[in-house]
């Protein structure tokens, strides 16, 4: 969302319907000018297309061996989790405001935080990260600072996040206990209505120093920029994150920084502090997109929103979804992008089946694709260490937990 725009649920709600419900998309890219929208094709989106189907080890999810918010410890608003080396499992009880410590064996350790505006307290916690060692990063959303806790302290460090140009970041990941890896999203601010694609500038800070170094910029999500008869002037604008266009994907695995590029399905590692880069091909195949696809998704849209409280819901959607809606050749390939236990796991958008998503494993010192993981659709992927994940899941009654299981390797 862009200063000045419609702050409603129409564009979350929007999205979230549409990516819930189709899935059989390809890569392409698609480029915008001021005067015009234009195809073109892409080394980048073509990376990958024509490669066969590539057999890979396959590592299995054992049972669980842990599981926690079932009984008095009840979670609300589960939004990451972190795995320490000596099996001490963090969870980031973000409607609760806190950050909960759960021993190997599945006990509660301690809580850091609660809610409020001060140091050590949250008012929106998005993400957690291991920092190495007994170091926790925590980053508070509203507040726009984080935190880097010591388990074994009381008080943590608690700072505000620096601006990067006009645009407040986001910590994206953790290198070590000392250094974030920090980005934003800069919406373009001019035109009409028009497709688009936002810029992320990815930095390097160190809190304790007080620096902050950036290493690159690249288009990040594909967007929709329409102008809107809202507000005192009649000028209110609301940006739309397209459900079936491309977004780029950022991940920090210790000293390895990874990036998918927008419309790319190949993973670009980088090691820091050098930067030294190498490319990984994924096995992904493409996903064709069709204007039926487009046109059902807007129908669906629209009779979503007949009843819907907000004057002009359907009539904003049908000028997103028109008929006319210039549409790329190809889809985006790639859903997300996680790292932990010093690898990079990467989630296609193509499943195989309903009950399963599939999950692809890289290892950066390697430079390759070395095994694949179906993961139970009714799991989320939260995090991990080299031989556990976690998950996030629900009782019938729509409650919470979360879930550690191991990883099982073939043998050799």
């Amino acid at each position: 969302m862009i200063p000045g725009a419609f702050t409603g649920s129409l564009a979350c709600a929007a999205v979230q319907t549409a990516r819930g419900r189709y899935r059989k998309f390809s890569r392409g890219v698609l480029a915008t000018h001021s005067a015009a929208l234009m195809l073109v094709p892409s080394p980048a989106a073509t990376a990958g297309q024509d490669q066969p189907r590539t057999v890979l080890p396959e590592w299995h999810l054992a049972s669980p061996r842990l599981e926690f918010g079932l009984t008095t410890d009840l979670l609300h608003g589960v939004t990451d989790a972190a795995l320490f080396d000596d099996g001490t499992l963090a969870i980031a009880d973000a409607g609760n405001y806190r950050v909960v410590l759960v021993s190997e064996e599945g006990n509660l350790i301690r809580v850091l935080g609660r809610e409020g505006e001060g140091p050590g307290e949250f008012a929106s916690l998005a993400r957690i990260f291991h920092g190495g060692g007994d170091t926790l990063v925590t980053h508070d959303w509203r507040r726009t600072r984080a935190a880097i806790w010591t388990l074994g302290s009381v008080e943590p460090f608690d700072f505000r996040l620096p601006m990067i140009g006009d645009y407040q970041p986001s910590v994206d990941g953790a290198v070590n206990g000392s250094t974030l890896l920090l980005r934003t999203s800069e919406y373009e601010h001019s035109g009409p209505d028009r497709l688009y694609a936002s810029e992320s500038v990815i930095a390097l800070h160190r809190p304790r120093l007080g620096s902050t170094t950036t290493i690159e910029r690249r288009p990040g999500q594909y967007n929709y920029l329409i102008t809107e008869g809202f507000g005192s002037g009649g000028t209110g604008r609301t940006t739309y994150s397209m459900p079936f266009l491309s977004t780029a994907h950022f991940a920090t695995a210790g000293p390895h920084y990874g990036v998918i590029p927008l419309d790319s399905t190949v993973l670009l590692v980088s090691t820091l502090p050098t930067l030294q880069r190498r490319r990984v091909p994924l096995p992904i195949p493409p996903r064709p997109l069709t204007i039926d696809v487009v046109r059902h998704t807007r129908d669906s849209l629209l009779s979503g929103f007949q009843s819907s409280q907000w004057p002009g819901a359907a009539r904003r959607i049908r000028r997103v979804y028109s008929d006319d809606f210039p549409l790329p050749d190809y889809g985006p390939a790639v859903r997300r992008l996680l790292a932990f236990g010093g690898r990079f796991w990467v989630e296609p958008h193509r499943q195989a089946t309903e009950e399963y998503t599939r999950w692809l494993v890289v290892d950066p010192d390697a430079g390759a694709v070395v095994a694949e993981v179906n993961v139970p659709a009714a799991e989320r992927l939260l995090s991990g260490s080299e031989h556990s994940v976690v998950l996030l899941t629900r009782t019938p009654m729509d409650e919470e937990f979360v879930r550690v299981r191991d990883i099982e390797r073939p043998s050799g």
